[in-house]
């Protein structure tokens, strides 16, 4: 092939492929300027292709007239891609094209493109002796007109102030900046023979297919080295976010244990009160059945210790619970029956909410067993049983509250866990959130959004699974699968549970006669603990009292309707069917009297109503254990006694 037309084809490529790599390159959002440099490598390849089209054969002058028009407006189109990358498109940023730079592109490129179509641009008639030819001999080549010259002004004024700026660029110092001054001055004195060849002042070959690689091919090689040091630069990141991802992982993982057992104790917290209330019922009891063996050691001895051994053993019950639910775990998976874990959890959780809300075993089958942490799958389903207690709390509804709990055998490798609320449930764009951290639908009262979140990651660690929906009636449903392990496994170690007396049975042994006085008063005493009522109407018993019970402030009010009259009550305050709190106002409200001999004996509040009651100055008030001199005297000052 001809050395001109090999020439023009190998600009022509190079043009093009250099204009598909800075248009590839512009994808990336830190590369958006090397899109301006490829127009103005695409223009260059059209005045090139242009080029190989003209010394691919011999044309008529009229012909090549034409192409001369078409190669005149695409250096038009060239000049105009150089001032949008020179004087705006290296910005990066549309708005660095300002609206004066756009004026000057268009005052470029429209009245070129307009003289070329319309006006006599170039004279076929007049030619001029050129060297070009396809065998490096010379050819006729027309000549361009006064019209021709105008609209090629436009387009040499826009590549000189190009050239302006490229050496002021050099001038102040820049990066690189003398290199691609130097070709893009190569390229303007190929741009000037160009000219003067189709003017027929000289008779040198055409030259701008070569001017164009000298401007290009500068800018060109230092946007590749650019592009080269910026990807070593990104591996070189790459590999550190790698380490900091590894670091920040382990941190992660380490932050996210510190969290599981900050809020364990946070809920240990908030449960204190209600362990309280749990420990000094039993307490309250055994303080009572001890005082009445002191006062009369041949009085039903053995009745009274059973039930003091009793109290012993449910508060070794719930320090247990507590013991096992407060600490880090052993890490170790471990064969556990559900049962522990169920009943574990339920008496954790069920002393915040006793009262308040029923905490309700479901079907639990007890020859199930999961494989996990103890300790960390108590905390798993307490969490579960308080979220689920404080929604049905807060249900809108007139619903009972209540929060279930029930465990079942899926398949021979899966145990479910299923906590179900009567609350409200989630709604729906809380529920594709929930588990998320700080997601939460109790912001007022305080809640953090971390229950359910460390809930999943327990059941993630442990190989399961947890899903969220809505129980079918009411309320959220919970549930979690967790890989089963073979049962029988080997029990925890239990301290022996003495006989207890039915809690439908609240015996009131006989005085002898001649602990009684002639003064008697009757004392109504409300409480759901059966031993508390027991031992407390034993040890009144002998300090001369009559007892009645009321098992809650309902079974009091039934009572005081049908006239039973009383001298003092003596109430607990968190009862099921009615509070203490519920109590203590329909008293004020109907039997005014009575109320102001109220005393409240309790164990604890868990609530900021409960706490706000207990302060009141018009109201006696006594905690469990309560000393028995304590509880005389309070009466006593009630009736006015000495």
């Amino acid at each position: 092939m001809e050395f001109a037309l090999s020439f023009k084809l190998v600009v022509t490529v190079l043009n093009v492929g250099m204009a598909a790599l800075m248009f590839a390159i512009s994808r990336a959002p830190l590369w958006r300027a090397s899109r301006a440099f490829g127009y103005v490598a695409v223009t260059a390849a059209l005045y090139s292709f242009v080029d190989v089209v003209l010394v691919w054969r011999d044309w008529s002058p009229t012909q090549i007239a034409w192409m001369y028009r078409l190669n005149i407006f695409h250096g038009s189109l060239h000049a105009g891609a150089w001032l949008a990358y020179m004087f705006g498109g290296r910005r990066d940023s549309a708005k660095a094209v300002t609206p004066q730079l756009n004026w000057a592109i268009v005052a470029v490129v429209v009245p070129t493109a307009a003289i070329m179509l319309l006006a006599d641009a170039v004279d076929p008639a007049r030619t001029a002796l050129v060297l070009g030819g396809r065998h490096g001999e010379l050819r006729q080549v027309p000549l361009l007109t006064l019209a021709g010259y105008a609209g090629l002004s436009g387009s040499v004024l826009a590549l000189l102030a190009v050239a302006v700026a490229h050496v002021r660029e050099w001038l102040a110092g820049a990066e690189g900046a003398g290199l691609r001054a130097a070709g893009y001055l190569l390229f303007m004195v190929c741009v000037v023979n160009e000219v003067a060849v189709v003017g027929g002042f000289i008779p040198l070959p055409f030259l701008a297919d070569a001017g164009f690689l000298f401007a290009v091919a500068p800018i060109a090689v230092q946007t590749l080295r650019r592009f080269r040091n910026d990807m070593a630069r990104l591996a070189a990141l790459s590999d550190e976010l790698a380490a900091t991802v590894s670091v920040r992982t382990a941190e992660r993982d380490q932050a996210q244990g510190v969290l599981v057992r900050q809020e364990r104790l946070t809920e240990l917290g908030r449960l204190a009160a209600g362990v309280g209330h749990e420990v000094n019922n039993p307490l309250a009891y055994v303080s009572a059945n001890l005082e009445v063996l002191r006062a009369d050691p041949a009085l039903s001895r053995r009745a009274a210790l059973l039930d003091a051994l009793d109290g012993v053993e449910r508060i070794r019950g719930v320090v247990e619970s507590l013991r096992s639910y407060a600490s880090p775990g052993t890490g170790q998976r471990v064969a556990v029956a559900v049962d522990q874990i169920v009943g574990d959890a339920l008496r954790v959780a069920g002393t915040g909410f006793r009262t308040r809300v029923a905490m309700v075993r479901g079907d639990v089958d007890g020859d199930l067993a999961v494989r996990g942490d103890a300790a960390r799958l108590t905390q798993l389903l307490v969490n579960l049983l308080v979220n689920g207690a404080q929604a049905a709390l807060d249900a809108s509804a007139g619903r009972a509250p209540s929060v279930s709990v029930s465990v079942r055998a899926v398949d021979a490798a899966s145990v479910v866990f299923e906590v179900i609320d009567s609350g409200d449930g989630f709604a729906e764009d809380v529920l594709e959130r929930a588990g998320e951290p700080y997601v939460t639908t109790r912001v007022a009262e305080g809640g953090s959004g971390l229950g359910l979140f460390i809930s999943q990651a327990v059941v993630r660690e442990h190989g399961g699974d947890l899903h969220i929906d809505r129980a079918p009636l009411a309320g959220a449903r919970v549930r979690v699968r967790l890989p089963r392990a073979p049962f029988p496994v080997e029990p925890p170690a239990r301290w022996p549970t003495p006989p207890r007396a039915s809690p439908s049975v609240i015996p009131v042994e006989e005085v002898p006669a001649g602990a009684r006085t002639a003064a008697s008063r009757r004392l109504l005493l409300v409480d759901d603990e059966p031993l508390v009522v027991r031992a407390l109407s034993r040890l009144l018993e002998l300090k001369g009292l009559k007892v009645d019970v009321a098992v809650d402030g309902i079974e009091a009010l039934e009572r005081l309707a049908v006239g039973a009259a009383y001298d003092v009550v003596v109430t607990d305050l968190m009862m099921p069917g009615m509070s203490g709190i519920e109590f203590a106002d329909r008293l004020a409200t109907s039997y005014p009297a009575l109320r102001r001999r109220l005393i409240v004996l309790t164990g604890g509040a868990v609530s900021a109503k409960g706490e706000a009651f207990l302060a009141r100055r018009d109201l006696s008030v006594l905690h469990k254990p309560v000393r028995p001199e304590e509880l005389l005297a309070a009466i006593n000052t009630l009736l006015g006694a000495p």
